[in-house]
């Protein structure tokens, strides 16, 4: 019974390995090993049946952990989580069992107990399975979504059970009369409340990393859709370049017969009509030195019209790392520009100036608005107010956690940002 115990056990660890980490068994050998290590102790006259059980849950530990390649370090992880995992899955067949099952297997077998402790356990998490399963991977991703927003909600359930759970045991501590027990009790309590504590913290933490890990993600989406624009425009403009250059040839013969007739009229007209062909094969381009801005400035700058005159001048770029510098100009490029689009034929302005102080780097970004002023600078005035709202108040956060300042002012029909930063 106990050789059959401990197989239940390593099929639960199996199947737990592809239901909650979506890895093959990369060794399973660890696990036949184990089997036969663990058959040879349980024929040891010297240990008991409780030494022998708990040996179970020790030799799949290691099992478990042989069974993961990679390096020890990144299996160490892996393995906790499974052995806490599994041993609440236990804790609920061992409920079920001793509500449902207990009293229809006599004393003396309770072995078959303990087996079908296991064949319960091995059930729960082939369940879990079956239904990963039977889920799509868009809708697991709705429901991995769900359960992010609902984090916060999940982790107070979670901690009022656990409150609960030490209530009800504090109380069974002033029923029974045996100090050694109430000793137990508060330690135990003790412990219990240490882990609501950290419980409640690692959650605030990983909402934090998460919200951090979806703008980073957003971030890089956007900054490779504009690296792909980019780059086409990049390619289309070689071609151009290179159809004008084949073309030099029959232009400077052209030009040759104008001049030699004479004709210089004809001759300035035929220039101006080069010069005009080559500056729109060029297009308007801005160079900061910085690659990340390069790409926003000429990903954005060029969807204005003709009749807003952008001024440009970069005297020295942040030194920041993508991330935050791709938060902070991009949203606020981003906002001008479509501010100025909304009224395509109206005349405008946009000034970009980057400046650097002995110990300070600033961003300046104004543009004209045609909209009616507004109390609240920070309000958006688009459509789509859920995705654009928060724009500048991303901006806001990401200076203020750099420790930098911000300034927004909106008079006179300019709205204008100032952004300073530390030097790094």
């Amino acid at each position: 019974m106990l050789i059959l115990s401990c197989l239940f056990n390593i099929l639960a660890y199996i199947l737990a390995q592809y239901l909650f980490f979506d890895k093959k068994v990369k060794e399973p050998i660890a696990y036949v090993i184990g089997l036969v290590i663990y058959s040879a102790i349980s024929f040891i006259p010297a240990l008991s049946v409780e030494e022998k059980h708990l040996l179970i849950y020790v030799v799949t530990t290691v099992c478990c952990f042989f069974s993961f390649r990679g390096k020890w370090k990144t299996r160490i992880i892996p393995v906790f989580i499974l052995f806490f995992i599994i041993s609440a899955v236990y804790g609920i067949a061992l409920s079920v069992c001793n509500l449902l099952i207990a009293r229809f297997i006599p004393q003396n077998l309770t072995g078959l107990y303990n087996i079908s402790r296991e064949i319960l356990c091995v059930g729960f998490i082939s369940l879990g399975l079956l239904i990963k399963k039977l889920i799509k991977t868009d809708r697991r991703k709705k429901l991995l979504k769900i359960a992010d927003k609902y984090l916060i909600f999940t982790t107070l359930f979670t901690a009022m059970i656990i409150a609960l759970t030490i209530s009800l045991l504090e109380y069974s501590g002033n029923i029974i009369s045996d100090v050694k027990y109430q000793n137990i009790v508060t330690i135990v309590s003790g412990i219990a409340y240490i882990s609501l504590g950290f419980l409640g913290g690692m959650t605030l933490y990983v909402k934090q990393v998460n919200e951090e890990m979806r703008t980073l993600m957003n971030n890089e989406v956007m900054i490779k859709d504009m690296q792909k624009k980019y780059y086409e425009a990049l390619l289309d403009q070689e071609k151009g370049t290179r159809a004008y250059r084949h073309d030099m040839a029959n232009h400077i013969m052209c030009l040759n017969a104008l001049a030699e007739k004479g004709d210089l009229e004809t001759l300035r007209s035929y220039l101006n009509d080069m010069q005009g062909e080559l500056q729109k094969i060029q297009g308007r381009k801005y160079k900061t030195g910085n690659e990340i801005l390069d790409i926003m400035s000429n990903f954005y700058l060029p969807q204005l019209s003709d009749k807003i005159k952008v001024n440009f001048r970069v005297k020295s770029v942040p030194k920041l790392d993508e991330m935050s510098l791709c938060t902070i100009y991009s949203n606020l490029l981003q906002n001008a520009v479509e501010e100025l689009n909304s009224s395509p034929e109206r005349e405008g302005n946009l000034d970009i100036i980057f400046s650097q102080d002995i110990d300070v780097c600033r961003l300046m970004i104004s543009n004209s608005i045609f909209r009616e002023k507004e109390e609240n600078s920070l309000k958006t005035h688009k459509k789509d107010k859920k995705n654009h709202g928060i724009g500048l108040s991303n901006v806001k956060k990401v200076v203020d956690d750099l420790g930098g300042k911000i300034w927004i002012t909106d008079k006179d029909n300019i709205f204008k940002v100032i952004v300073e930063l530390k030097s790094q």
